[in-house]
């Protein structure tokens, strides 16, 4: 995610899709081991099941990127694109790769991509939390600390 993430962020600028207010919640890696370590722990109730696991702390969209992009590059200002015309190219990419179909890299931009950006997605974490005695134990400016 995150070499997705700084493909967004330009000579210092910042570009957020839409508004930028989706609310998105991440996975720091150490939440997600920690997360394993407790589901492989020898408790009959958490075995064979799915568990949701993340931060547990959602985010707008633009809160998560500037952080990111400041920390990374210092001073950053944002440029918002429309969504729309964002469509349009995604919808074109797709219908040139269906026409030539020997295109092997992939499309910088998708309908996908946009999505996981652009509308809101995080995770109810309490069964995970309940079921695996487990608590998110790094927060998401720790985990920038480390990916940085």
């Amino acid at each position: 995610v995150i070499p997705r993430l700084l493909d967004l962020i330009k000579d210092r600028k910042v570009l957020i899709p839409g508004k930028g207010d989706a609310m998105l919640d991440i996975t720091c890696m150490e939440n997600f081991l920690d997360a394993v370590e407790c589901a492989v722990s020898p408790k009959d109730s958490a075995k064979g099941r799915f568990y949701n696991i993340s931060n547990g702390q959602p985010r707008p969209f633009i809160e998560l990127i500037m952080a990111l992009a400041d920390k990374k590059y210092g001073s950053v200002k944002a440029r918002h694109i429309p969504l729309i015309p964002l469509r349009f190219l995604a919808s074109i990419s797709s219908s040139i790769r269906r026409i030539i179909p020997l295109i092997k890299t992939e499309p910088r931009i998708t309908h996908y991509s946009l999505d996981q950006i652009a509308c809101s997605l995080f995770l109810d974490i309490e069964t995970s939390k309940k079921a695996l005695d487990w608590e998110p134990i790094q927060s998401f400016e720790e985990c920038l600390e480390e990916i940085t």
